[in-house]
């Protein structure tokens, strides 16, 4: 029985539905998950994770299914990853197989080992008969943290890739904060190499007030992207189904053969001396491609106050003027972060937009949306969070195009040794409120943690920053 305080077990049940008037309904999705991190030995543990979908009116019941872990973990001296699991160290991919990490006695900060196996399909996580092998080099460090790892995979016509992954990670805190990623092809089945995807970011706090970030994002598929960076237009209700697990940000792994570009920089000015304060912000991001309809630019300030009734309440607004596909873009809007209680066990996150596209809706007439989403935890340490949105847009089929769409997830946690689930946090989402520094550089860092599926922190649709998939 589950009984070790890093044991972990989490079941998610979720629903969702939509409806536009020019387009009618959907039917709703069924969502079914679970999540295990459950000692056997005292090195010994069995992980699982799995995510599956259930549409009753598709030709195919089970509409997405999902199986990211499903294996052991043997920690020690030196590390055994066996069955289905993330290659550590290795981004977004997937291993059914085995990975041996060794760490040295006299050097216990590095890893240093291989892995070995097949390599299932990243997004859909079906099995692929892909069999692959590579090194798997790191050092954790307390300030500075890097890795490489290699692969050689074939596939049913004989080789399908040779490539790299070289990550890096510098934690100077609290002031900088720095993170790098470089995934290199060295060649693959049609004699193509050169970058596949790279990232670098680097945040600096030079007081408690004041951040500045800036990030660079280059990709060729979409193993790392997030719904925010692929689409500008992407509302926020969006973005929160994917955030917790309800929907897949992408179904594709490839894009084209061109590079895609994307910059971002951002400054904010948020005090925290108590009582009602402001909060000042500026963010901008321009992607690049040569295509003219694949670029856009958008830059939005924020103006806001944050500490009302108690420190309980955030009022924040903002405009996004966003520059795609030739024509401009702008909405405005405000929202609302209200924690009824100081223990944070229900919080209240709503918002509402103005949209104005002149081009798109073919009249100067706006769209309007609206979004509430309410996250809580139950004594009984049962996540509920409950979201539902409203859009209101020109249309020149029925005039004005009226949508809304909903979700209701429920998970029951059972962390032994830990108390509760984790409070609701500011982002709107359950779990460990989000920190200052960026995400990890390797997707599965906070594998220890016990954070699950869909409820790892990630930047918003407005951030210019990029996050791990799924």
């Amino acid at each position: 029985a589950l009984g070790a305080p890093s044991d972990l077990s989490v079941t998610s049940l979720g629903l969702q539905g939509a409806r536009a008037e020019s387009l009618g309904g959907n039917d709703p999705d069924l969502l079914l998950g679970q999540r295990w991190r459950w000692g056997m030995a005292d090195d010994l543990t069995f992980l699982g994770d799995g995510r599956f979908t259930i549409d009753t009116d598709s030709e195919t019941t089970w509409e997405q299914s999902r199986v990211r872990t499903l294996g052991i973990a043997l920690e020690g001296q030196t590390t055994l990853l066996a069955g289905r699991h993330s290659i550590r160290h290795g981004g977004p991919r997937l291993l059914d197989g085995l990975q041996v990490l060794a760490h040295p006695v006299n050097n216990p900060q590095l890893d240093l080992g291989g892995w070995v196996g097949l390599m299932p399909d990243p997004f859909d996580t079906q099995p692929l008969i892909r069999p692959g092998l590579g090194p798997t080099l790191a050092i954790n460090g307390s300030t500075l943290s890097a890795s490489a790892l290699g692969e050689l995979v074939f596939g049913s016509g004989g080789l399908d890739r040779v490539g790299a992954l070289l990550q890096a990670r510098g934690n100077w805190a609290p002031t900088l904060f720095l993170n790098s990623r470089l995934d290199w092809l060295l060649t693959d089945a049609q004699g193509r190499s050169g970058l596949a995807d790279g990232a670098a970011s680097v945040t600096y706090r030079p007081s408690d007030a004041l951040t500045l970030d800036a990030t660079y994002n280059a990709f060729s598929t979409l193993r790392y992207q997030t719904t925010g960076i692929l689409d500008p237009t992407v509302r926020r209700f969006q973005q929160r189904v994917v955030d917790l697990g309800l929907d897949d940000p992408a179904l594709a792994d490839t894009l084209d053969p061109t590079i895609q570009q994307s910059v971002g920089a951002g400054v904010k000015l948020r005090p925290d001396g108590g009582g009602v304060q402001p909060v000042l912000g500026l963010s901008g991001q321009h992607r690049a491609h040569p295509v003219p309809e694949e670029r856009f630019t958008r830059v939005g300030p924020q103006l806001g106050l944050i500490g009302l009734l108690s420190g309980r309440l955030e009022l924040l607004s903002d405009l996004q003027v966003l520059l795609s596909e030739g024509r401009l873009l702008s909405d405005a809007g405000i929202n609302a972060i209200w924690e009824l209680s100081d223990s944070g066990a229900v919080l209240i996150d709503t918002s509402a937009r103005a949209m104005i596209d002149p081009v798109g809706y073919g009249e100067a007439r706006p769209g309007w949306y609206a979004d509430l989403f309410v996250d809580g935890v139950t004594p009984s340490s049962t996540v509920i969070a409950l979201g539902v949105s409203w859009t209101a847009e020109p249309s020149d089929v029925v005039g004005t195009d009226v949508g809304w769409a909903g979700f209701l997830r429920l998970q029951q946690w059972i962390r032994p040794g830990r108390g509760s689930a984790p409070a609701a946090s500011r982002s709107g989402r359950g779990g460990p409120s989000p920190k200052p520094p960026p995400a990890p550089v390797d997707p599965d860092a906070d594998e220890d943690a016990g954070i699950p599926e869909g409820m790892r922190d990630a930047p918003s649709p407005s951030s210019p920053g990029e996050g791990a998939p799924e």
